[in-house]
Formats: structure tokens, sequence, C-alpha cells
């Protein structure tokens, strides 16, 4: 790797400092060695046209919580009749500016007895594209029905209901209506979303008076925040004093895993000198323990490792932030760190939690360096360090939490555990292969594959490992082979048919996803605790775990559940009810400390439902640890915003039996970073 000369970079530096410096935007905390080059820009300030798309956009699950989210272009529910380009997960994105007027007219909500639900936001020019596109394909009317009846599919541009730039993309317009949190319903506008015709103009008066009153109710509130409505659209809202009125953006709609800025703009940075394929920033503290007393400095220290070829002078830079569960934001952007010359952050923190530090390598213009990371695919560092993560606590249990899993164990235990066993071949001649089926409470059975020695016998028992899935809407194909040294079993937390294809599979999560987005995401699954996806998928996990322990080729010793992210959430919430388990094995645990999240305001995960219910809280893996009385062991990355430091932290201090973590700095849910320093605590 070749880097330009410390010349020629100190003069970048400094450039950068005067610029800043004549903004007023300048803060003196990343810096090389001993001279500051680098310059932290405070929350919301542009230090240069094109920032605005790193830095002017954030998610509406962060901004406006109590907002329930339905992105209908994210799913196939929508007058297009597939996921329409651009939307490359189910959350929202507004400004800045926009996502703080939607939070006081959400909270205006809220004090009249109503949520925000949210329909679409930010929008990219792709996706006008593809609806552009979709109009002149006259022969695609599968979605005429529900949207455009009326109308013939030809008209629509003609007539304006569709165009080539839309609002959306300048970032600062919501489609929403009202949900009342009373009922448990949608207002009753007199219409639907993305409706073609008449019937969606505010002012239209072919619909009940409690209709019309219902849609001059979101407009009133809209109007006294700030917005302004459009006139053939009652769901449709500007922020007046747009901040980009002439800006019309492309990035996608992402909220990428590790939970940080999703503006950011997709262009491919012109970098055909360099090699970024395997290149990352390698972060550290100096110091193997992570943990720091309130108050207390902590000093990262980066360096650029494995970019290939020579890099022109003044093209990257290093853009980092600094923010936490304190509330605290920094930023700041930086030459590129070297080895002799690293890349020097310093943060510090007063109230218990942790501190986030990321950082991406970016051009001038703050297009990010593409690798070949898989899940990241960017140049970065994402890792962090913690005030006394011992103290923090949970959010506050519910009252009935043991009489309401009494009640579901008693549903589960008037099923009788038997299981169905399909022998299937193997690659592995040294294993016997089995897909499984066993009865459960609850709308589907458990199903996995079961993989034995092929001597296990009741003469010759084994010990068994129960794995849970990650989080997956993937078809579980067959297993090619099994641990000669153990029963395995691969639980599908779905319970969907095995061995019925790609096909199948996808249409049975078109059925379960009642929003079109992700299972378990949508509202409807999180307002009431009985009907719940959660609930399904729990009481699965312990039946997979109560049947393991019937098995005769069982040692009757150690029956161990393993499993990753939402595996190990799984993994938790049938040992707090299953205590044959003798062990726990889970790294990145999912699912944990959402109870907490909304008490406290700790950063919530990237992944998780956008809503947020007290009945959630019986689905908290924090509560369940509590009932845990056997080893646990977890494994927890630094950097890991899909499943947060401060939630495993919490899982860890509220676990009642043996317990280990091990925290891995530079680790995000599905990248570690080379030489990261890793810290276990243990508590026997």
């Amino acid at each position: 790797m070749a880097i330009p000369s410390l010349s020629l970079r100190m003069t970048a530096a400094m450039a950068l400092v005067a610029f800043f410096s004549a903004t007023g935007t300048t803060k003196g905390v990343a810096e090389r060695h001993a001279t500051v080059v680098a310059v932290a820009l405070l929350a919301g300030c542009c230090s240069h046209p094109t920032n605005s798309q790193r830095d002017g956009f954030i998610t509406l699950a962060e901004a406006v919580p109590d907002a329930i989210l339905e992105i209908r272009y994210y799913s196939t529910y929508n007058f297009v009749g597939e996921r329409i380009d651009g939307y490359e997960h189910p959350c929202a994105l507004l400004t800045k500016e926009a996502a703080k007027a939607l939070k006081a007219a959400s909270d205006d909500c809220m004090r009249r007895g109503y949520r925000l639900k949210i329909y679409d936001a930010y929008r990219p020019q792709r996706a006008v594209a593809h609806f552009v596109r979709w109009a002149g394909d006259t022969g695609d009317t599968r979605m005429k029905a529900p949207f455009y009846p009326n109308l013939d599919k030809s008209v629509l541009l003609a007539q304006g209901y569709l165009a080539e730039k839309s609002g959306h993309s300048r970032g600062s317009t919501v489609d929403l209506t009202l949900f009342d949190m009373k009922t448990g319903k949608d207002v009753d506008m007199g219409g639907t979303f993305d409706w073609f015709g008449e019937e969606s103009h505010p002012d239209f008066r072919g619909i009940t008076e409690a209709q019309y009153a219902n849609r001059m109710l979101l407009r009133e509130i809209m109007l006294a925040h700030g917005f302004k409505p459009r006139e053939e659209e009652w769901w449709h809202f500007t922020l007046a004093n747009e901040p980009y009125p002439d800006t019309y953006f492309d990035f996608p709609v992402r909220q990428y895993f590790d939970g940080v800025s999703t503006g950011v703009a997709e262009t491919p940075a012109d970098s055909s000198a360099v090699n970024w394929d395997e290149a990352y920033l390698e972060g550290s503290l100096g110091r193997e323990c992570p943990f720091f007393k309130p108050g207390e400095e902590m000093v990262f220290t980066l360096r650029l490792k494995k970019a290939k070829g020579e890099i022109p002078p003044d093209t990257f830079f290093v853009d980092w932030v600094r923010n936490g569960d304190d509330g605290v934001e920094e930023k700041g952007r930086a030459p590129l760190p070297t080895d002799d010359e690293p890349l020097v952050i310093r943060a510090k923190s007063d109230k218990p939690g942790f501190v986030r530090i990321v950082a991406n390598v970016v051009t001038a213009a703050g297009e990010r360096a593409k690798s070949k990371i898989p899940w990241e695919n960017r140049v970065f560092f994402q890792g962090g360090a913690a005030v006394a993560p011992e103290t923090l606590k949970p959010g506050t249990e519910p009252e009935d939490y043991d009489a309401f899993w009494e009640s579901q164990m008693a549903r589960l235990d008037a099923v009788p555990i038997q299981a169905e066993l399909a022998p299937t071949d193997c690659a592995d001649t040294a294993v016997r292969l089995y897909a499984v089926r066993i009865d459960c409470a609850g709308p589907r059975p458990v199903t996995g594959w079961l993989t034995m020695p092929s001597d296990a016998s009741p003469g010759k028992r084994y010990p068994v490992e129960v794995n849970f899935r990650g989080a997956s809407m993937a078809d579980q194909p067959a297993p090619k082979d099994g641990p000669h040294d153990r029963i395995r079993f691969l639980s599908n937390g779905h319970g969907f048919d095995l061995g019925r294809g790609p096909e199948y599979v996808k249409e049975f999560f078109a059925g379960i996803c009642k929003s079109g987005g992700t299972y378990g995401f949508d509202d409807a699954s999180n307002r009431k605790r009985e009907d719940s996806y959660w609930l399904g998928m729990t009481l699965r996990a312990i039946r997979a775990a109560q049947w393991a322990a019937t098995l005769p080729e069982w040692d009757g010793k150690s029956l161990e559940l393993t499993g990753g992210s939402q595996g190990g959430w799984q993994s938790l919430m049938a040992a707090a009810r299953c205590h044959s388990v003798t062990k726990i094995t889970t790294s990145v645990t999912w699912g944990c400390d959402w109870t907490g999240q909304a008490e406290y305001k700790r950063i919530r995960s990237s992944y998780r439902p956008g809503c947020w219910y007290p009945d959630m809280a019986y689905f908290d893996a924090v509560f369940a640890a509590k009932r845990v009385t056997c080893p646990v062991s977890i494994s927890a990355g630094l950097g890991d915003y899909v499943s947060p430091p401060s939630s495993l932290a919490v899982l860890y201090n509220c676990l009642a039996g043996p317990k280990k973590i091990t925290w891995i700095q530079g680790s995000t849910h599905g990248f570690s970073m080379p030489r990261g320093a890793c810290w276990t605590m243990e508590e026997p």
C-alpha cells in the first residue's frame, strides 16, 4: 500500500482545518500524535455540499420511536406489486430537520391518543424511475383492483399521479396516517394510501363527516408542526422549510446492520488505482479492558490495513463519528491513517453505558470506499468502550411475567411430545440424518434436521446439542454432515415444512409477514402478547429442548443450546422454561433489553420492531435470563448494533447462574476485525 507523503497529507489536512475554521465548525478532538489535523463537526453542520447525504438524514425508528412503520415500497403490497428499487431495508429516513418536526407532531398525536403510522418518507430517485418504468408497461395491471380500479394505467403519468421527480427524493416529505391507540386500529380516513383517484384529495366530500374530520385532524396536526399538505393526497406532507429544496437524492433506503448513519451516498468512489477489497481500519484502545470509570478518557487509535495500490493525494479521508448511550455525538474528518501516523480519537462519558466509534474511508465528496467485506462492503472500523457496564439495569419487568409464561407452559404441556422422524440420505456415512416434525402448541410444529452418530443407541448414548438458527427467511436445506461426538438438532424457528424448496419458503414468509416486511416486526405482531409472532417461536424453542431431552440416545448429562443472534434469543427463552438444559453457548445475542432501550433511551438495536408496546416485554430475553440457571457463555461485539453491547451487558447482569462474556473490539454483527482485542468477564 502506498500512502501520499506526509507533506501532501498535512497540506490536505490543514486545508480542511482552514475551511472548517472559516465556517466556525471546528472542535479539536482528533489528532495525529501531538499535532491536531482533523476536526470534529457539531451534529447537523454541513462541511461540504455533499456531506448532507451522509450527515443530514436519520432513521425514523431513532428520531420518532413512537411512530409505527409500514413501509409499503419495501413490501410487495403497493401499486407496482413488487419491492421498489432502492428500498433495501424496511425502514424510513428523513432529513434531521423534518424528523425533528415529525417528532413534535408524533408527541402531539400521543397526547391526543393517537400514533403516527408511516408508509413512506425519503424516496430515492431510482425508486421514482422504477415507478415511471412500471407506468410504461401498460400490460402489467396486477395491482389495478386495490389501487386504480377506475383509471386506465396509461393515464397515470399524463394526469400527474406519477412523475419523473418526487418531492420525497428531497428527503423532507412523509406519507402517513393516524393509528388509534384505544381501538388498536388505523383511523378511518375514508380511503387508502396510494389510491389513485379524486377520493384521495383531502377535501373530497364523498365520504362521511367522521372520515372527513379524521383527515382534517391529521392535517391540523401536521400543519401545526411545520408541514404543508399536498392537495391531491390526504396522507402526503412536506416540511415547509425543507433543507434541500432543489436536491434530489438517490442513495438507497437502508438501515445498516451496524445501526450507523443510513444517509450515505452509494455511488462507488473512483478508486480505480486502489484495491480496497480486503481493506479495513484497525482500531484499538491500547489496552485489553474496554471499560472505564465515569469521566475517564478513552483513546482510540486507528490505522489503515490491507489497502493495495497507490492512493493519490487529497482523494481519500476518514470520516468518523462518536456517539453512544449518553446521547453525545461528535464528528470529524481526518487524512488517511498509517502505521506510523495513526488517527487518534479521544472520548469520555460521565454516564454508565457504551460509547461507539465508527470510522469510514471516504472520498472528498463523502462517498465510501467499497470493500468486499461481507455485510459491510466498506472500509471501516466500528468498535467502542464502556463506562461501568456492570451497573446497567434492565427495564421494568411485567408484574405477571411468570403467570403469563406458566399459562403458556400449560398450553404446551397439553400437547404430548410426539415427533415424526423421516430418515434422509446423508453424504456423511458416519451419521444418521432425519427430517423431524414435533407437535407443539401454537400455529405450527417444530421442524428441523437431526443428526446423530451412526452407532448412537440406548446402549451407546451421546451428548445432545440443539442449535437454533438466527434470523432468516431462507430455506433450510438438509445438512451434508454432522458431528461425530454428539447428537445435533438443527431447529427451525418458524416451523415451516422441510425439503419443499425455496419457492415454498418464499410463499410461506409472504403469508406470515403481515406488513410485507420481516416476520414479527409489524405492529400487529407486537401489540398484544397472545398475538405475537415471538410467542409461537418461543413455544417451538421450548418444545425443541423438551423433545431433545426425551431422546433415548441422549446421555442424560449434557444438553447444550447454541445459536447466534436470534438463535441465541431462542436459546435463552427455551432454557428459562426447560430446566433439562445444562449449558448455553451464544454469540451476538439478539432480542435483549428492548424494555431498557425504551425506558432508559439506550441506543436501540438497528434490527428490531420499530414499534414499542408494553407486551413486548414478555419476549425481552433479559427477563428470561433471570430464570436461566445453567452456565451461559456469550460473545459480544463492541461494534455490533444489531445486538447493541449495552443490551448484552444487561443480559449478562441478569443471568442467574454461572456466566461468561467475551467482549471483542472491532466486531460487528457480521464482521470481526482481525486481531481485535478480547476481554473476558466470568462469574462461576
